[in-house]
């Protein structure tokens, strides 16, 4: 067995950076073992649902090469160090990590906020012990993770069809582009940057959102920037001092930020001197400058509260999806730029922000419960958590109305050939794994009150 510390990443670029700040951190050169995204998938076609009773859904491995590579380092090694991205998906992977492998020796959750070596030593100083041989319960953001995938086949699978697609995210956003357009969000000068208005920033508008979310992951991998895929705007507290003097030797302002969510805002992670310049080259781009230069300079600009210049142009197609993907509170920082370039190329909305032909044809096919209101409420269900992805699916499959829990129960039977599990409780016998929703209740839910609580069956 070695001796060696593994490291388990899910990108191959960062392994350049975490193995020579571990080396010098450390005094060891550790093994580093990428994933290259998840593990475990789900299968391409909706049909069959493959989905069980217990809202159990079938998965394979994504490269069985890769797993079996992975279980053979996890078994030869001393320490055991997951480093998968601090988020949804990251946790997930972490998660299959300890459901495939069951390393025997000592094993560790670290969540890096940058790639920088500061970011590095103090991601190892607080790492998270995880007792495999007990049988560590899941991650909250793990649940969560497991939870929306889950629900995301159920209500494409049952709901949808191959030329007429239904989804979480998809139904949402149809029903409120076909209210009207919608306008970006304006950000004060001071408010800090997140990757929403990274993506939205007038100094970027001819790039397409993929090559700006390419572009700040690039910038994060070679420890140039804190993690990208971020709601919040706060500056990290590791770097408010720097940031602070490069804010007063530029001129700007920064207030408190707007925190959300588990991450700091976007946050360049270079010197002072540094972040003057990319703040000047921000408001005086020079000829021919690099596009991870360019996007770095229009972060540091947000970071350090200086405000963007005026929008020269009318947004694009992919931006108007954005738009109004925010403004109905859907999507997350990780799948903004591949919906919005997918739904682009799909033709559903115009320029303007008015839905095209195909795009009022599909809205009038979506589940007419399934809209803007109630798709933003099943998010913020999810981020809620539970104490187990079945807990947590049912949870939410309880706020559905009666005939949709009917369907999803229906697909489900007819095709493990089981009856579902149901609750052993009260008076309202559960249909399908959770319990029916009144008409009363739904339309309270429906209109968005938070009245409605989350409840863990």
């Amino acid at each position: 067995m070695s001796h060696r510390d593994l490291i388990i990443i899910e990108s191959a670029g960062k392994a350049k950076a975490i193995s020579n700040a571990w080396l010098r951190l450390r005094g060891n050169t550790p093994m580093v073992f990428a994933t290259n995204g998840h593990l475990m998938v789900q299968p391409e076609s909706l049909s069959p649902l493959m989905i069980f009773p217990g809202f159990r859904d079938a998965r394979h491995p994504r490269s069985e090469r890769i797993v079996d590579r992975l279980k053979a380092l996890v078994m030869s090694t001393g320490w055991v160090w997951i480093a998968t991205d601090p988020d949804a998906e990251g946790e997930v992977i972490a998660h299959d990590v300890m459901r495939l492998c069951d390393p025997p020796m000592a094993a560790y959750r670290m969540k890096l906020a940058g790639l920088d070596e500061a970011s590095i030593a103090s991601a190892i100083t607080s790492a998270a012990f995880v007792d495999w041989k007990a049988g560590a319960a899941l991650w909250p953001d793990a649940v969560a993770g497991h939870a929306r995938r889950i629900l995301d086949r159920l209500i494409a699978g049952v709901f949808g069809s191959p030329d007429r697609p239904v989804g979480r995210v998809l139904s949402g956003f149809l029903d409120r582009a076909a209210r009207g357009p919608v306008d970006p969000p304006q950000v004060s000068a001071g408010a800090g940057m997140n990757m929403a208005d990274l993506l939205l920033a007038p100094e970027l508008e001819n790039m397409a959102l993929q090559d700006i979310a390419a572009s700040a992951q690039r910038l994060y991998e070679k420890g140039m920037l804190s993690y990208p895929r971020t709601l919040a705007r706060t500056i990290p507290s590791s770097r408010a001092t720097l940031v602070r003097t490069a804010i007063r030797r530029a001129g700007g302002s920064l207030g408190e930020g707007e925190p959300r969510g588990a991450h700091d805002g976007l946050c360049p992670l270079v010197g002072v001197e540094e972040m003057v310049r990319l703040a000047d080259e921000a408001r005086w781009p020079p000829h021919g400058q690099p596009t991870d230069r360019r996007v770095l300079a229009v972060i540091t600009r947000g970071a350090m509260g200086l405000p963007p210049p005026k929008r020269k142009k009318k947004l694009d197609i992919e931006r108007r999806i954005l738009a109004t993907l925010l403004d109905a509170g859907l999507g997350r920082p990780s799948t903004w730029a591949p919906f919005c370039e997918k739904n682009a190329e799909r033709g559903l909305i115009e320029a303007d922000g008015d839905l095209t032909a195909r795009g009022r044809e599909w809205a009038a096919h979506q589940p007419p419960w399934l809209g803007a209101d109630f798709t933003s409420r099943m998010e913020s269900l999810l981020d809620a958590s539970g104490e187990s992805p079945r807990d947590l699916v049912m949870a939410i499959l309880s706020q559905f109305p009666g005939d949709a829990q009917e369907a999803i129960s229906d697909a489900i039977r007819e095709e493990s050939g089981f009856e579902v599990e149901t609750k052993k409780s009260g008076k309202n016998k559960p249909v399908g794994g959770f319990e029916k929703t009144n008409s009363q209740e739904h339309d309270r839910l429906k209109n968005n009150d938070l009245s409605v609580k989350l409840q863990i069956l």
